[in-house]
C-alpha cells in the first residue's frame, strides 16, 4: 500500500477547493490530511502581486522536491476562465475582480505547464482537472484516484517511480522517494495476493539473480550475527533496540537498514541509481521479498505467532531514478 501522506488541493480564487475539500471529508470519513493551497499558490499569487521572481523560483524548487515523494498527491481545479468569471458575478471575491481572475488563471495554467512540459504526461501524483463537473462528480473522481493510488502492488508502485522520471524534461528523478506499507497478508507464505511478497521468484530476474542472492545473504548473516554477538563489541543485540541491522555497498542498492521498535518494523532502503524502465520494478520486487525474509526471521526470534502483527514500512529513496 502507497499510503497517500499529504493531499493538497490548489486552484485559483472561486476554482472550488473549499467545497471539494468538505465533499472529500465527508465521502471518505476524513481519511486523507488535506492541504487547501500550498506551494503552486505560492508561486502563483508571487506572481500576481509581484513579489519577485526570485521567490517564484525558491516555491518552484520546493514544489519539485515535494513531488519527488510519491506519498503526496496533488489534486489542481483549473476549469474555463469562463467558470471562474461566473461564479464571481454569482458571488463575488474579496480579492479578485474579472480581469485580475483572467490574469491568475493564465499565471495557474502556465505553472501547471511548468510542472507538466508539452509532450509529457504529469508526475504520477499530480491529477490535473480541466472539466467543469459536478460537485458530486467532481468528489467521486478525486476520491477514485486516491484511493488508486493507495492501493497499489509492488510493481504497480514501480511504474509510478518510472512514470515520475519520464514526467521530467530530462527523464530523471533525482531523490525520489516513498514508503510502501505491506498488507500484512501479504508475509503470510501461501496467501494468493497480487500484492505477496514471500515467494523467492522475486529472486530469479536472471540478470540480477546473482547479485540479488549476495545482497540477501549478507543482510541475513548481518541480522543473525548481530543477534548472536558476532560483531566488534561481541555484545548480542537487542532486537527492539539495535541500530546494526544494517548493509551497505557501492552498488545501486547501496544500504538497507532495518529497525524493530515495539510493534513497527522499518527498512529502510537508499539506491543510489536504478534504471527505473528496465530493472527498478525487479529491484522493488526483491527488496520487499527481503522485508519478508527478515520479518520471518524475526518473529521467530521474538517467538510472534497466529497472522502478522504490527506496522510494516518500507522506506525507499533513489538517488537517481533515471530512464537510460
Amino acid at each position: 500500500m502507497l499510503r497517500i501522506k499529504n493531499v493538497t488541493l490548489e486552484a485559483p480564487d472561486l476554482g472550488g477547493k473549499t467545497t471539494l475539500c468538505s465533499n472529500i471529508h465527508r465521502a471518505t470519513g476524513f481519511r486523507w490530511s488535506i492541504t487547501d493551497r500550498s506551494l503552486l499558490s505560492d508561486i502563483c499569487y508571487t506572481r500576481q502581486f509581484g513579489r519577485g521572481e526570485d521567490r517564484a523560483a525558491n516555491f518552484r524548487s520546493d514544489l519539485r522536491r515535494w513531488l519527488l515523494d510519491l506519498n503526496n498527491s496533488l489534486i489542481v481545479l483549473l476549469p474555463p476562465v469562463q467558470v471562474l468569471e461566473q461564479r464571481y458575478l454569482l458571488r463575488g471575491d474579496e480579492v479578485q475582480d474579472i480581469e485580475s481572475l483572467r490574469v491568475l488563471h493564465r499565471i495557474y495554467e502556465e505553472e501547471v505547464s511548468r510542472i507538466a512540459p508539452a509532450g509529457f504526461q504529469p508526475p504520477p501524483n499530480v491529477l490535473v482537472i480541466r472539466d467543469p463537473l459536478s460537485p458530486e462528480d467532481l468528489t467521486e473522481k478525486c476520491v477514485s484516484w486516491l484511493t488508486s493510488r493507495e492501493a497499489q502492488t509492488p510493481i504497480e508502485v514501480a511504474s509510478q517511480v518510472e512514470a515520475l522520471a519520464a514526467s521530467s524534461a530530462s527523464c530523471e528523478a533525482i531523490g525520489c522517494r516513498f514508503v510502501f506499507s505491506p498488507d500484512p497478508r501479504s508475509l503470510e507464505p501461501g496467501v494468493s495476493l497480487s500484492s505477496h511478497m514471500t515467494s523467492p521468484s522475486a529472486m530469479q530476474w536472471p540478470p540480477e539473480e546473482a547479485y540479488y542472492a549476495k545482497i540477501l545473504s549478507h543482510v541475513m548473516q548481518n541480522v543473525e550475527d548481530e543477534i548472536a554477538g558476532r560483531n566488534e563489541y561481541s555484545r548480542k543485540q537487542d532486537v527492539y533496540t539495535t541500530r546494526r541491522f544494517i548493509y551497505t555497498q557501492d552498488s545501486c542498492i547501496s544500504l538497507i537498514h532495518t529497525t524493530l521498535r515495539r510493534d513497527t518494523l522499518t527498512m529502510r532502503v537508499y539506491c543510489r541509481s536504478s534504471d527505473v524502465k528496465g530493472t527498478f520494478k525487479y529491484d522493488f520486487q526483491f527488496i520487499c521479498y527481503l522485508f519478508s525474509r527478515i520479518y520471518a526471521r524475526l518473529r521467530d526470534r521474538c517467538g510472534w505467532s497466529g497472522p502478522p502483527r504490527g506496522n510494516f514500512v518500507i522506506d525507499v529513496e533513489i538517488g537517481s531514478a533515471h530512464i537510460p
